[in-house]
């Protein structure tokens, strides 16, 4: 061996010797459980089978409900089935795993199996309690024929429960029908019409009473079906309900489809039928995400202040509501009594959120609704590039297009939407109902903070047959809001006549000027027609035309908001000079 040939060999093994005694990392993969498939045949299923292949199905959700089942496991359906399927920790002993859930569904998702609820009460058709790691796909869930009782109306279509300490987490619902959920007439006595009932949901989250919840994490819900079957006037509560003050994070609510819900039953009195019933989605979560949900007729059996909203979100914090359209929030017959019908509302107790991209047209009050009262703290809250389009059908004036009913010293972002009304308003003078649509209504007593930039508002005429602008009403002393308000345009149809209300004060005017002379607002508003493609026909109706007066003169905003975006309501990217007013930033050269 030549004298290169042994240093080689040394030093091989030398580098030998030190690699032995490294401590590499090992391995840390964990290999998905075994998992087993139960398949449950409601026409050719037997409960005497082993239920392990769709040749040995078994039959009932009884016995679904006899088994244990682990991680990764499945619960296949096909057919009709009478009873609720509870994950629980009876039936998942080992409380799941959110690497690899448990999936209850159906065996064909094209010919999706139907359970009907058997047992009411603090549950659901399909109840995850306690349970990580959990899938419920492709099922049509329906509420108990008829009225339902106590005992056999459940709280939720899908029930999402946590009583124990560790969180619960990673929980899919997804492409499922959900249908018939009233909890609150099953629970009330029906011949009292003061009995209060709770409230439930198609899908309902309750983050579990007391301090001892782990709370609830990472749940998406997506692409479901959630609604009445008999109309706007379907007794269901809300379409996705929620309750509990346990920690509950990281939620998306993605491309649901969500109507008629009445809110209960007809003629419960205004104590009884009281938020969130006849909402479509309720919230309480924090740092979560709603988008692209379809909502419309609830709220319709209503008859209290205090909602409905088709989103609102509440008790919240770094919320996003985002492509989502609402419409037709209202009540079915309205009597004189109740309010709200709300769009999409930020109420109390919610910070740091964004209201973005949405469309919101035809409902009872409000688009765009800004609300807190009380203790706790509502702040940093973001409105920009919406569209609501005739919307507060109702003509009240305290609801404007975009309402501000804030009892705070709060900071508010709105700016690049755009507002289109062409209804007719007839009401009898100085009443409040009919009376037309403000631009902006701030009422209450917060001296709200931050910005009102680059809107653009085109408006019909209200009963004095003028437009109206600001509502600044029910001001009491002391009220002296800082917000900044610029940058703003205005068309009035059939030419600039306004009525504008700051600090009680009417303003009567072609123009703005008064009352900004009066507020000290109001700066570089601009007046006329925009110059918008087809306003009332959807949001295509609201690209700016060239030549549009809207176009280029807007405010920069970067340095005076929180987050700025980067693309506009039609998805086009916001050039960094010459900004826009409306929801079309494109610079349309």
């Amino acid at each position: 061996m030549t004298q290169i040939e042994t240093a080689v060999q040394n030093i091989v093994t030398q580098l030998m010797v030190i690699l032995a005694a490294v401590s590499l990392p090992t391995d840390t993969f964990t290999p998905p459980p075994t998992s087993t498939s139960y398949y449950f045949n409601s026409t050719i299923g037997n409960d005497a089978n082993d239920c392990k292949s769709a040749a040995n199905a078994c039959k009932t959700i009884a016995k679904a409900m006899s088994l244990k089942y682990g991680a990764g496991d499945k619960l296949l359906f096909a057919g009709s089935f009478s009873g609720n399927v509870t994950i629980t920790p009876r039936t998942v002993p080992s409380l799941g795993d959110s690497r690899f859930p448990i999936i209850v569904g159906s065996l064909d998702p094209n010919n999706r199996a139907t359970i009907t609820a058997r047992t009411g009460g603090e549950t659901g058709i399909v109840q995850i309690s306690g349970v990580s790691g959990v899938t419920v796909t492709d099922l049509i869930l329906r509420g108990p024929a008829g009225t339902g009782t106590p005992q056999t109306m459940p709280r939720g279509g899908v029930m999402i429960q946590n009583p124990g300490a560790a969180p619960q987490s990673a929980i899919i619902v997804r492409n499922n029908d959900i249908a018939g959920i009233s909890y609150t007439d099953g629970l009330r006595h029906h011949s009292d019409p003061n009995s209060i009932g709770d409230w439930g949901g198609e899908i309902f989250i309750e983050g579990w009473p007391g301090q001892q919840s782990g709370g609830q994490t990472n749940i998406l819900i997506e692409n479901n079906d959630l609604h009445g079957l008999n109309g706007p006037t379907s007794h269901d509560d809300t379409g996705i309900g929620t309750f509990g003050g346990q920690p509950q994070s990281n939620f998306t609510i993605r491309g649901n489809r969500i109507w008629d819900i009445g809110g209960g039953p007809t003629g419960l009195n205004p104590g009884v039928a009281y938020a969130p019933l006849g909402s479509g989605i309720t919230t309480n979560w924090d740092n979560s995400l709603i988008e692209h949900n379809v909502i419309h007729d609830v709220g319709g059996n209503m008859s209290k202040c205090g909602g409905p909203a088709g989103i609102l979100v509440g008790s919240s914090d770094n919320v996003v509501v985002q492509y989502n359209e609402v419409y037709r929030v209202q009540p079915v017959n309205y009597t004189g009594n109740g309010c709200d019908w709300i769009g999409i509302d930020f109420d109390s107790e919610t910070t740091d959120s964004i209201m973005q991209y949405n469309y919101t047209h035809d409902n009872f009050n409000s688009g765009l609704y800004l609300f807190h009262t009380g203790s706790g703290v509502w702040d940093n809250n973001i409105v920009r590039y919406n569209i609501s389009e005739n919307d507060n059908t109702a003509g009240m004036p305290g609801f404007g297009a975009i309402g501000i009913s804030l009892s705070t010293n709060s900071k508010v972002y709105i700016y690049n939407n755009t507002v289109f009304n062409n209804l007719t308003y007839n009401g009898p003078l100085w009443g409040n109902f009919k009376q037309g649509v403000h631009a902006i209504s701030m009422v209450d007593y917060g001296n709200v903070g931050g910005l009102i930039a680059n809107n653009v508002f085109i408006l019909s005429r209200g009963n004095e047959n003028y437009c109206l602008g600001l509502h600044g009403r029910e001001s009491p002393p002391g009220y002296d809001p800082t917000v900044t308000i610029t940058n703003n345009h205005f068309h009035c149809h059939g030419g600039e006549a306004w009525i504008n209300y700051w600090k009680n004060l009417p303003y009567y005017s072609t123009g703005f000027s008064e009352v900004a002379a009066a507020s000290a607002k109001f700066q570089n508003t601009t007046l006329g027609d925009p110059m918008i493609t087809s306003g009332g026909t959807g949001p295509n109706g609201y690209v700016l035309q060239r030549g549009s007066p809207a176009i280029g003169s807007g405010l920069d905003y970067h340095t005076l908001a929180p987050n700025p975006p980067t693309a506009d309501y039609f998805g086009n990217p916001i050039p960094i000079a010459g900004y826009n007013r409306g929801a079309d930033g494109a610079p349309h050269p």
